[in-house]
């Protein structure tokens, strides 16, 4: 028996087994060659930063927390932002979300970055139909492979959140940051990932990010614009 308290771990090795093999196991790493950068933002939607947004014609991602959905706009990339510590199974949290929002999420990230870094995640997110999670911080994206099966899930790690640095007795650490953003896309980096909370908006330089994007001519997408034409399963 695998049961824990995070998952049905019979089911999702049944789903794993059902995958086809591969001839040549491993991960597939992501490569990008297009200058493409994704804002993201975590925990709630926020209704002026979303019409800042729309009226520039910039597109982005809101991974909610499913038990505090509120108010949101239908035509936003809506996500889920999976509790750990609510003791609730991704299952629960993906159905919580859908009966609130109208439909199921395909994207996840989880919320105060818990990961516990096994393949076993992965799994557990793909089985409930997650197609792309964030979790990660830096790196290159990928695709997990699990017993000689690629599963139906990329990671898309972020790499810059809520700059400038804020007091950390606010609950969000500048460790988070690889490097300054304007570095970042000075280089060229492909794809960068921006994660803001909006709670945070008149402490940080969210908009920077967007001033960057154009000003070293990114193109900029939500989480499922990226997966639909780059990461489809």
């Amino acid at each position: 028996m695998y049961n824990t308290d995070f998952f049905d771990g019979d089911r999702m090795m049944a789903f794993v087994r059902s995958l086809p093999e591969e001839e040549r196991p491993g991960n597939h790493v992501l490569s990008v060659r297009d200058r493409v950068a994704i804002m993201t933002h975590d925990d709630r939607f926020d209704r002026e930063m979303y019409d800042w947004e729309t009226e520039r014609g910039y597109r982005s991602t809101w991974f909610l927390l499913s038990d505090e959905i509120k108010d949101f706009d239908p035509a936003a990339d809506l996500q889920l932002h999976y509790k750990m510590e609510r003791k609730a199974w991704v299952s629960e949290q993906v159905d919580e979300f859908a009966q609130r929002v109208g439909r199921r999420p395909t994207a996840n990230r989880n919320h105060r970055m818990f990961w516990r870094g096994g393949y076993l995640d992965f799994a557990n997110l793909a089985m409930n139909g997650i197609r792309v999670d964030s979790t990660l911080g830096h790196g290159a994206g990928f695709r997990p492979c699990v017993d000689n099966r690629l599963l139906p899930i990329w990671e898309l790690p972020y790499f810059v959140v809520d700059t400038p640095h804020v007091d950390a007795t606010k609950g969000i650490y500048p460790t988070y940051n690889a490097c300054s953003p304007r570095d970042l896309f000075h280089s060229g980096h492909a794809p960068i990932v921006g994660l803001f909370h909006p709670q945070l908006k008149h402490q940080t330089s969210w908009k920077w990010f967007y001033e960057y994007a154009d000003d070293y001519g990114y193109r900029l997408m939500s989480v499922s614009e990226f997966y639909a034409e780059y990461l489809q399963c």
